[in-house]
């Protein structure tokens, strides 16, 4: 379950919840939209989280539609 996850604490092994910052600067891993840019090895800035998809804008100033979902 969630909870018991949320207890887990080991060494080495990161938490298991993906905290974003509005305003960082992130780099894609997967080619989600080669026509946006928004391919392997992108820099975007994460412009704003939602509870099934991220707003993201690409280093060139185009913004780009709500893409794939965060969780």
């Amino acid at each position: 379950t969630a909870e018991f996850l949320n207890m887990q604490r080991t060494n080495g092994v990161p938490p298991h919840k993906l905290r974003l910052v509005v305003g960082a600067l992130y780099e894609v891993m997967r080619n989600f939209d080669p026509a946006e840019r928004i391919m392997n090895h992108s820099l975007v800035i994460l412009r704003a989280v939602h509870d099934h998809h991220v707003v993201i804008e690409t280093m060139q100033g185009k913004s780009s539609r709500k893409k794939r979902n965060a969780a």
